[in-house]
């Protein structure tokens, strides 16, 4: 089964030169949550991880490993 990456989050967020705190804002979700699922300390909500792609521009399957 594949699993969430955050490090294909995080590395996706850089490679774009957005900081935490516009993706959350892009997203709707709180700086903290960003963080969080970057850290690896939660996994998103389908929902969420839709926003995420649009934002990164990228597919969901891009946040798989």
């Amino acid at each position: 089964m594949r699993r969430f990456s955050p490090e294909h989050m995080s590395s996706r967020r850089r490679r774009l030169g957005k900081t935490q705190r516009r993706l959350s804002k892009e997203v709707g979700i709180s700086q903290t949550s960003i963080s969080a699922l970057e850290k690896g300390h939660k996994e998103p909500r389908t929902t969420t991880l839709v926003r995420l792609a649009d934002a990164l521009e990228c597919s969901v399957d891009a946040f798989f490993a």
